[in-house]
């Protein structure tokens, strides 16, 4: 197999700055991000939020580009607490 390298828009370096900076990123815009992680196939930062707001998308595409990040939206899930920790006597 031979390497194949292909010619992309940020580097590695730079996705690795734009994830650091959304997860040390306080404003209101930014507060629905969970996670970030750099997808290699696509060569952007996914960002992992339950809502995209207009001005989520609108702060993000103005501080890094459509073309550096992508976002994730997966919905609120209701958190079930079990467990030991959790359990609760019946008398």
């Amino acid at each position: 197999m031979i390497p194949q390298t292909r010619v992309v828009a940020h580097t590695r370096q730079r996705l690795q700055q734009i994830a650091d900076e959304l997860t040390e990123l306080t404003p209101t815009d930014f507060d629905r991000v969970h996670s970030t992680a750099i997808n290699p196939e696509s060569g952007k930062v996914v960002i992992e939020t339950t809502h995209a707001t207009a001005a989520l998308r609108t702060a993000l595409a103005a501080r890094y580009g459509g073309d550096a990040v992508a976002l994730f939206v997966t919905p609120r899930r209701a958190v079930t607490l079990t467990g030991w920790q959790n359990d609760t006597s019946p008398f």
